[in-house]
């Protein structure tokens, strides 16, 4: 029951793997008196877009069926059946167009993904950076302070030994 569970999840409620529960919590769902519950859930309960799909397949056959049904003058047969290959054609190009909808949503998706996780590298990083300027800031203050102290000429270690100058003091702390 466990995974015909997770297999309705992943197929029919179309949820991403790190949204789906680990298989020990599913069978933990599944086990006891919410068996039956789960059973039913997964049989019966679709996804609203396959229901939409499903009910137009079902009216566009029912349609279909009464066309081919309906008694016709021989010089309407043809006309008729054209109709219905038309229907047919149409159909198939719209599903060809859904689904090729669905692949460019998928691919923007993982492009925006991709795009956030960038960003966030971007502003850690840029974070990073604040926090190593301001540590190298404190540092010249506190050499400056000891040269003061000591009674040598004050100077910025950053401008007298260059960026190296500012990291060893930081790290002689």
């Amino acid at each position: 029951m466990a995974e015909a569970l997770e297999r309705w999840l992943r197929e029919e409620m179309e949820l991403p793997p790190s949204a789906i529960p680990s298989p020990a919590a599913l069978r933990r769902l599944c086990s006891g008196p919410a068996a039956p519950i789960w059973d039913y859930v997964t049989r019966h309960v679709r996804n609203q877009r396959n229901v939409k799909k499903i009910r137009g397949n079902l009216r566009l056959y029912g349609h279909l069926q009464e066309l081919e049904a309906a008694p016709a003058r021989p010089g309407q047969q043809g006309a008729l059946r054209a109709a219905v290959e038309r229907l047919r054609k149409e159909v198939r190009d719209l599903g060809d167009a859904i689904a090729d909808a669905q692949e460019t949503a998928q691919r923007l998706d993982a492009l925006l993904e991709e795009a956030q996780s960038r960003r966030w590298a971007e502003l850690q990083r840029r974070a990073e950076l604040r926090l190593l300027g301001a540590e190298l800031q404190r540092g010249a203050e506190l050499q400056r302070e000891a040269e003061l102290q000591r009674g040598a000429e004050p100077g910025p270690a950053g401008l007298r030994d260059g960026h190296e100058g500012a990291l060893r003091a930081i790290h002689k702390r």
